[in-house]
Order: C-alpha cells, then sequence, then structure tokens
C-alpha cells in the first residue's frame, strides 16, 4: 500500500474560500493530468472522500484530507 500524505493546504480557515470547491489532479512527470486524485478520509483504512472537496464556513476542509498519489 502506498503512503498517504495530509494535504495541509485547506487545513486553517481562510474568509476568502468560503464555500470554494477545490479539485485535485494527479501529476506525472510534474504535470497535471487528466485524472482526479483518490482522496482518503484517513491515514489508513478504505473510506474515500469526494473529489472536488467543498470547503466550509470558515473556508478550509470539514475533515483531513488524505492522498497517496502526487497532485
Amino acid at each position: 500500500m502506498a503512503t498517504r500524505y495530509n494535504i495541509n493546504d485547506f487545513a486553517l480557515g481562510n474568509p476568502a474560500y468560503v464555500g470554494a470547491t477545490v479539485s485535485f489532479w494527479t501529476v506525472s512527470g510534474g504535470a497535471k493530468t487528466t485524472t482526479l486524485a483518490t482522496l482518503y478520509a484517513a491515514s489508513t483504512g478504505s473510506t474515500t472522500l469526494s473529489n472536488p472537496q467543498s470547503l466550509d464556513s470558515s473556508g478550509k476542509f470539514q475533515q483531513p484530507v488524505y492522498v497517496d498519489a502526487p497532485v
């Protein structure tokens, strides 16, 4: 199983991002692909999250978000 990494970019609130939708695309060789990344709810386990993610009323993720591929 691949190592999962927490996406911290939207972990803290930012009023400029309230209600924003954020998509996570895989990358290959440093270039964006046409494939949306699989997002996970934890560093282990099989629970996935929707991609794109909607930011909450504070402009942050509603829960921690993890990936196991470059995004």
